[in-house]
């Protein structure tokens, strides 16, 4: 309420040169709910130190019509030495209320009103406004809108889509460790599926990270068809898949491309978010049904490789979470899977797969 007083009497104080002290105390009387003018005993509406004789006082049009003239004034002010009532320009008495004072008091109270109404309202607008440009938390939802809008990206003739990811699943040792096989596979194709397939021996790690062991050695096939690339979907159904999040679903969880349970559903969720190759829409549809399932978003979280993105928490109906590290436009970087409730460390993963590279070219190194 001091800010609107304080403009106000930015407002007045041109007008009816209206010093500061007076204002303040004109403020004070305001806020105490004092009618009247601030005029102390022994005071008039002459500058300070000139105090004409009692019924000499005469007032010039122009101070009859300023702003501090407005200000309503008592009929009688207690002086030393008797009392005076105010008189007109001629010097005559002027009757208590008579003239134009009633109505200027009115109308100089309605602008003080609408000043201090408009100031209260510019305010409100201005913290709606402010409030307004705060950015909305992200959600699954928003994802998929971004992800729609994402230019589609086929394999066109003479290129390769080419990929290289890891993967990664917890395993027990004989003596009952915890441990990891490890997985690294690179992979190149065309749209007919003319390409290669390499991939790492597979690597057994402890928990403290160190390989004990290697199984499946390292192999690299060339293909003239077939190549067992985009995922577990091959390039014709890949770009074939639904775009409506129920029928993808159904697709996903028909036996198609693996045991029809919530973890075959979850990886290939994984897969479609991974390929550069999946049509927007199908994207799109892909987080709609996580979203429907009831998947949020955190922000900075980071996969098992240290990849930094916005992370998509999905809980399952098999006890188990599912969290997929993505771009802003819901490109993945990496996804890791742990137990429904534990901490989302992906140190603690029970699967996990992370993007190394994925361009487009059009040789196979």
């Amino acid at each position: 309420m001091a800010d609107d007083f304080d403009a106000l009497r930015s407002i007045r104080a041109p007008l009816g040169e209206l010093d500061p002290d007076r204002s303040a105390r004109m403020r004070a009387r305001a806020l105490a709910g004092v009618p009247g003018d601030d005029l102390d005993a022994g005071s008039t509406l002459t500058d300070a130190g000139s105090h004409p004789a009692p019924g000499t006082e005469q007032r010039t049009a122009a101070s009859e019509s300023s702003v501090v003239d407005l200000i309503p004034q008592p009929t009688t002010v207690g002086r030393a030495g008797g009392s005076r009532r105010s008189t007109d320009p001629a010097g005559r008495l002027a009757a208590p209320g008579s003239g134009r004072r009633p109505f200027l008091v009115v109308a100089a109270a309605a602008a003080i009103l609408a000043v201090v109404i408009g100031l209260g309202v510019t305010r409100s607008r201005g913290t709606t406004d402010l409030a307004a440009d705060q950015p909305a938390p992200m959600s699954v939802a928003d994802l998929a809108v971004r992800a729609g809008r994402l230019a589609d990206r086929p394999v066109e003739p003479g290129e390769y889509a080419h990929l290289r990811y890891e993967e990664g699943d917890l395993d027990t040792s004989v003596e009952g460790a915890a441990q990891h096989t490890v997985r690294t596979r690179e992979i190149w194709s065309t749209s007919t599926g003319v390409g290669r397939d390499r991939s790492s021996a597979v690597a057994v790690v402890d928990d403290e990270g160190r390989t004990v062991d290697t199984i499946d050695r390292a192999r690299e096939d060339d293909y003239d068809r077939d190549t067992p690339a985009f995922g577990s979907f091959g390039y014709g159904a890949l770009r074939d898949l639904p775009t409506d999040p129920v029928e993808l679903r159904a697709a996903l969880a028909d036996g198609t491309y693996g045991p029809a349970d919530d973890y075959t559903v979850a990886h290939l969720v994984a897969q479609l978010l991974m390929l550069d190759a999946t049509p927007p829409a199908v994207r799109a549809a892909a987080l709609t049904l996580l979203a429907d399932d009831g998947a949020t978003v955190r922000e900075d979280m980071v996969d098992r490789a240290g990849n930094r993105g916005l992370g998509i928490v999905a809980p399952r109906g098999d006890g188990a979470t599912t969290v997929y590290v993505v771009t802003p436009e819901a490109v993945l970087l990496g996804a890791y899977d742990i137990e429904t409730g534990s901490p989302l460390d992906p140190g603690a993963a029970t699967w996990w797969t992370t993007t190394e590279l994925q361009d487009r070219v059009t040789t196979i190194e």
